[in-house]
């Protein structure tokens, strides 16, 4: 199992976290659902994964005030007919799940969950750009998954080459983001993404304390340092 979750055509947001049952203050008025969860994960640096269809013409509720972060997401999703599904204490997902409370899943059960929605060749594809860029991260001591979390977000062009590479966010070690984005930002996939499969693609990399597990082949790993 590799230690991603991979969302097609879909959001992120990601900074630094904060403990699950601290008190925040919040101030987010009643506005787009998307714009809203954007101020939220903004406010809280809590992860937060969907697919973009899920908000299109949802308004969240207003949060105004002091609440922990578990409060105020399930505040300004209430009526919204989306609940969050808790990878972690700072990562979840939304999904389409109505009169339903807040569960927490562990965090491939979450990835299984974006990849269940997926034809057969769409799970193909998904399951080659994991192997794809798992070999390039295990490629390095510096930037092989387990200890840090990052959000990669990416399209791939016809040559089946990666696109508009970009990092959400930092690893929290500049160098690592440096090696990271030149091992990435250039990698070949090897084929197109197939035609109705929805770009871009982000894939958030999960460290072993919330659920990521570390896949690299030893013959890969080993002998480089970076």
């Amino acid at each position: 199992m590799l230690p991603f979750t991979l969302i097609a055509n879909s959001r992120v947001a990601l900074s630094e976290t904060v403990a699950s049952d601290t008190v925040l203050q919040f101030d987010i008025p009643r506005q787009s659902l998307a714009s809203a969860l954007d101020r939220y994960s903004a406010t809280t640096g809590i992860v937060g994964l969907y697919q973009g269809r899920l908000t299109i013409g949802r308004v969240s509720k207003t949060v105004a005030g002091r609440f922990t972060p578990a409060a105020a997401l399930a505040l300004l999703l209430h009526d919204s007919g989306l609940r969050a599904e808790y990878a972690a204490a700072d990562a979840f997902a939304i999904v389409a799940a109505p009169g339903v409370s807040p569960a927490m899943k562990l965090v491939n059960a979450v990835a299984r969950a974006g990849i269940i929605q997926q034809d057969a060749i769409q799970q193909g594809y998904s399951a080659l750009l994991q192997e794809k860029i798992s070999d390039a991260l295990c490629g390095s001591t510096l930037t092989r998954p387990g200890d840090y979390r990052v959000a990669l977000n990416f399209g791939v062009g016809p040559a089946g080459g990666v696109e508009h590479f970009n990092l959400l966010g930092s690893s929290g070690d500049d160098k690592r983001d440096d090696a990271i984005f030149n091992a990435l930002q250039s990698l070949a996939i090897g084929r197109p993404a197939p035609a109705h499969m929805p770009q871009p693609f982000t894939i958030v990399v999960l460290p072993i304390s919330s659920g990521g597990t570390v896949d690299c082949r030893p013959t890969r790993s080993a002998g480089r340092n970076g």
